[in-house]
């Protein structure tokens, strides 16, 4: 009987250890799939980089040159700027000049000379449009 025993023991024992090969099977068949798995992203990301990193920096070169560009324009930007001031100072000097000249102007003087030139010019204009 006791060897019935050991046999019944050692039959259950090959069937848990069958058991246990299949699912290590399934184990081994599942890590082989991960690997290959990490494997493939590995390589995609490798790729991915390989064909980034030049476009990126390719951006901030470009980049780059864009800010020296508005930087060069800003520096214009301000020579322009005083060059507008100055004009704008000059302007305004030469038209306080001429308000100046403007007020300065006697107009009731000017009113009484216009009158006295075309009481002068009134009796010639009649002369000469005898002679047409």
């Amino acid at each position: 009987m006791e060897e019935n025993n050991i046999k019944t023991l050692m039959d259950e024992i090959r069937q848990q250890n069958e058991v246990e090969r299949t699912y290590l099977k399934k184990q081994l068949n599942m890590m082989k799939a991960l690997m290959f798995a990490m494997v493939g992203i590995f390589l995609i990301l490798l790729v991915s980089v390989g064909v980034l990193v030049p476009k990126v920096m390719s951006t901030l070169d470009n980049a780059n040159v864009a800010l020296e560009q508005i930087s060069y324009t800003a520096g214009q930007m301000d020579e322009v700027l005083i060059s507008v001031e100055s004009l704008v100072e000059e302007s305004s000097v030469g038209v306080n000049q001429a308000l100046e000249n403007m007020n300065s102007i006697d107009f009731e003087k000017l009113n009484g000379s216009i009158e006295d030139f075309n009481n002068v010019i009134s009796p010639l204009s009649e002369f000469f449009s005898r002679f047409q």
